[in-house]
């Protein structure tokens, strides 16, 4: 409810006061929900713009890989596995980058 009333594509549950390593991405598609998400690994590079729920009116370019793998478990327990390009890589980075308490500014420091 709440990556949806800011009219985001994704949330990390500490960003909502919860501590579990769980993300929800929605890019148009409908909500994928990863508990434990892991990138196994990482192609490419693409530059391009980012914003966030934690930092309304911040919006810049980060670059980040540009097809990744991810893995973890499902709501249901079981296991997932997603091969993801683009928008959805870029969302996944970000949301995976909150559980390990990395901001995407924090990739703007290293520009400067």
């Amino acid at each position: 409810e709440t990556m949806y009333e800011a009219d985001g594509i994704g949330l990390a549950a500490p960003q909502i006061g919860v501590n579990v390593r769980i993300i929800v991405i929605d890019i148009g598609e409908g909500p994928l929900v990863v508990i434990n998400p892991v990138i196994k690994s990482k192609e490419g590079q693409s530059c391009d713009t980012e914003g966030c729920l934690s930092l309304p009116g911040i919006n810049d370019y980060v670059s980040r890989a540009e097809k990744i793998v991810v893995t973890g478990i499902s709501p249901a327990g079981k296991k997932v596995s997603y091969q993801a390009e683009g928008l959805l890589a870029r969302a996944f980075q970000h949301e995976i980058d909150h559980l390990d308490g990395i901001l995407f500014i924090d990739y703007l420091k290293k520009k400067e």
